[in-house]
């Protein structure tokens, strides 16, 4: 999973990207402003099915947190069990 976004020097703080009961959890890095979008893996997130919702929470604040222009889930094929 991946997430692109902006967040200015003074800004950001840590977030998680949740679907369901599962989530996966990021920290945001300085940009240069924003309008400067960056793209970061945050990890793997396991979405059940396709009514899931998808939702990024805050988990710890400095002023604002981010600037999300796209999240990109990327679906994984699963190998056969034996």
């Amino acid at each position: 999973m991946e997430i692109t976004y902006s967040c200015p020097q003074r800004a950001g703080g840590d977030f998680a990207v949740v679907a369901a009961a599962n989530r996966v959890a990021g920290a945001t890095h300085a940009t240069a402003d924003w309008h400067t979008f960056e793209t970061q893996k945050v990890g793997d997130l396991t979405v059940l099915n396709d009514n899931t919702t998808i939702s990024v929470r805050c988990v710890r604040l400095d002023h604002a947190l981010m600037n999300v222009r796209l999240i990109k889930l990327t679906p994984v094929v699963e190998k056969d069990k034996k």
